[in-house]
Protein backbone atom coordinates (compact mmCIF):
# COMPACT_ATOMS: atom_id res chain seq x y z
CA UNK A 1 0.00 0.00 0.00
CA UNK A 2 1.21 3.51 -0.80
CA UNK A 3 0.68 6.92 0.77
CA UNK A 4 -0.10 9.81 -1.55
CA UNK A 5 -2.53 12.33 -2.91
CA UNK A 6 -5.16 11.91 -5.61
CA UNK A 7 -6.89 14.83 -7.34
CA UNK A 8 -10.50 13.96 -8.10
CA UNK A 9 -12.88 15.89 -10.34
CA UNK A 10 -16.46 15.64 -9.14
CA UNK A 11 -19.19 16.42 -11.62
CA UNK A 12 -18.83 17.40 -15.24
CA UNK A 13 -16.25 19.98 -16.37
CA UNK A 14 -17.74 23.45 -16.13
CA UNK A 15 -20.34 22.60 -13.50
CA UNK A 16 -21.15 25.37 -11.05
CA UNK A 17 -20.98 24.80 -7.31
CA UNK A 18 -24.78 24.75 -7.24
CA UNK A 19 -24.88 21.99 -9.87
CA UNK A 20 -22.37 19.97 -7.85
CA UNK A 21 -24.46 20.36 -4.68
CA UNK A 22 -27.58 19.33 -6.59
CA UNK A 23 -25.82 16.21 -7.89
CA UNK A 24 -24.69 15.41 -4.35
CA UNK A 25 -28.26 15.62 -3.08
CA UNK A 26 -29.63 13.49 -5.92
CA UNK A 27 -26.87 10.93 -6.48
CA UNK A 28 -27.11 7.42 -5.15
CA UNK A 29 -26.40 3.86 -6.18
CA UNK A 30 -29.00 4.13 -8.95
CA UNK A 31 -27.64 7.41 -10.35
CA UNK A 32 -23.98 7.97 -9.59
CA UNK A 33 -22.44 11.43 -9.79
CA UNK A 34 -19.80 11.77 -12.51
CA UNK A 35 -16.29 11.65 -11.07
CA UNK A 36 -12.79 10.85 -12.27
CA UNK A 37 -9.28 10.75 -10.85
CA UNK A 38 -7.22 13.40 -12.65
CA UNK A 39 -3.83 12.73 -11.05
CA UNK A 40 -2.10 10.61 -8.42
CA UNK A 41 1.11 11.44 -6.58
CA UNK A 42 2.62 8.66 -4.46
CA UNK A 43 4.86 9.73 -1.58
CA UNK A 44 5.99 6.46 -0.02
CA UNK A 45 5.10 3.00 1.08
CA UNK A 46 2.77 2.77 4.08
CA UNK A 47 4.63 2.42 7.38
CA UNK A 48 7.67 4.47 6.35
CA UNK A 49 9.09 7.66 7.88
CA UNK A 50 7.74 9.54 4.86
CA UNK A 51 4.25 8.31 5.74
CA UNK A 52 4.61 9.72 9.27
CA UNK A 53 5.80 13.07 7.82
CA UNK A 54 2.84 13.08 5.45
CA UNK A 55 0.35 12.42 8.25
CA UNK A 56 2.00 15.09 10.41
CA UNK A 57 1.65 17.66 7.60
CA UNK A 58 -2.06 16.83 7.28
CA UNK A 59 -2.53 17.20 11.04
CA UNK A 60 -0.81 20.63 10.95
CA UNK A 61 -3.18 21.78 8.22
CA UNK A 62 -6.18 20.52 10.18
CA UNK A 63 -5.04 22.33 13.32
CA UNK A 64 -5.02 25.58 11.36
CA UNK A 65 -8.50 25.06 9.89
CA UNK A 66 -11.67 26.55 11.34
CA UNK A 67 -13.19 23.20 12.23
CA UNK A 68 -10.06 21.15 12.89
Amino acid sequence: MCVGVADVQLGEPGWTFEELVESDLNSGLDSLRPAKVTSVHEFSEAGSDAERDFVDSINLQLQGSRRG
